[in-house]
C-alpha cells in the first residue's frame, strides 16, 4: 500500500511538473513575441521583456539575439528613463513638501493649491516625445476652481514662452501658451477621450514635430495644436498639479 502511494505521488508531481514547464514555455513565447512588436516602438519595454526571459532560461537563443538587435539599433532613437520609480533625481521640484515617492516606484504630487510645479533638468528641442502615466487619486476641488494635471514643455522661467497640456477635472484636454506679461493665450482645447479611465492609471503621450504638438491618452488622440514658432518647445519639460493628488510612472522621453 505504501509502494502504490508513493507511486500515485510521484506521478502527480510529475504532472505538476510537466504543467508549471509549459506554462512557463507559454509566458516566453508571449514575452518574445511582445518584445518583437515593441523593438520598433518603445526599445525601454522591449529590453524590459527580454530581461524576464533571461530571467527564466539565460541561454535563450532568440532572447539574446533580439536583445543584441535592440541595443545596438541606431535606425530607432531609444527612449529615455526620466522617473522608474525610487529616487526623484533630475527632479526639481518648487514647492519640495508635496512631493515625494511612495512605494519606491511612484512620484505622488499632493497638491492644495494652484500650480504645483516641478521641472526636469533633462533639456529637449525640435521633435521629441514625452510619456508617462499616471494617475488622479484625490480631488480638492471643493477648496476653490479646478483640478488640473499636466505638462510643461518650454524654458520654464517668469521671462520665457512655455507651453502647458493639461487635463481639466477629468472632462478635458486643454493646451496653454504661457507669454511673460500676458494672459495665457488658449491653443486649443477638447474633450478628454473615451478612453480615458478616471480614478485609474492612464497613459499620457506628447509628440513634438515641428510647430506641431499632438497629445495622446491611451493611444487615443486627445489633442492637436499647431504654434508659430516651434523655439517655444525647447527647453525644459515639468509636471504641474492643481488641488488633487497624483501619482506618476514611467516617465520618459525620446529625442529625435
Amino acid at each position: 500500500a505504501l509502494k502504490k502511494k508513493s507511486e500515485q505521488y510521484l506521478t502527480t508531481l510529475e504532472a505538476s511538473r510537466k504543467e508549471g514547464a509549459a506554462l512557463e514555455q507559454e509566458y516566453i513565447k508571449q514575452l518574445l513575441q511582445a518584445a518583437k512588436k515593441l523593438k520598433l516602438k518603445d526599445n525601454l519595454l522591449a529590453e524590459d521583456a527580454l530581461a524576464r526571459v533571461l530571467e527564466f532560461d539565460p541561454e535563450n537563443a532568440e532572447a539574446l539575439k533580439l536583445l543584441d538587435e535592440v541595443k545596438k539599433s541606431c535606425l530607432f532613437p531609444r527612449w529615455k528613463s526620466i522617473f522608474m520609480g525610487s529616487t526623484m533625481d533630475g527632479w526639481e521640484p518648487k514647492n519640495p513638501s508635496a512631493w515625494r515617492v511612495e512605494n519606491d516606484k511612484i512620484m505622488v504630487c499632493d497638491g492644495k493649491e494652484p500650480m504645483i510645479n516641478i521641472r526636469q533638468q533633462v533639456q529637449l528641442e525640435n521633435n521629441f516625445k514625452v510619456s508617462m502615466e499616471f494617475k488622479i487619486g484625490e480631488s480638492y476641488y471643493n477648496l476653490a476652481g479646478t483640478t488640473a494635471v499636466g505638462i510643461l514643455l518650454g524654458h520654464l522661467s517668469d521671462s520665457d514662452d512655455s507651453v502647458a497640456i493639461s487635463m481639466i477635472d477629468d472632462r478635458s484636454m486643454e493646451a496653454l501658451h504661457f507669454i511673460p506679461g500676458k494672459p495665457p493665450e488658449v491653443l486649443g482645447t477638447n474633450p478628454l477621450p473615451k478612453g480615458y479611465r478616471k480614478g485609474e492609471w492612464n497613459r499620457l503621450q506628447i509628440d513634438v514635430a515641428d510647430k506641431v504638438l499632438r497629445a495622446y491618452i491611451n493611444g487615443e488622440s486627445a489633442l492637436e495644436v499647431k504654434v508659430k514658432d516651434k523655439d517655444i518647445f525647447k527647453g525644459q519639460m515639468g509636471l504641474w498639479v492643481q488641488r488633487c493628488k497624483v501619482g506618476f510612472v514611467n516617465i520618459k522621453y525620446l529625442q529625435e
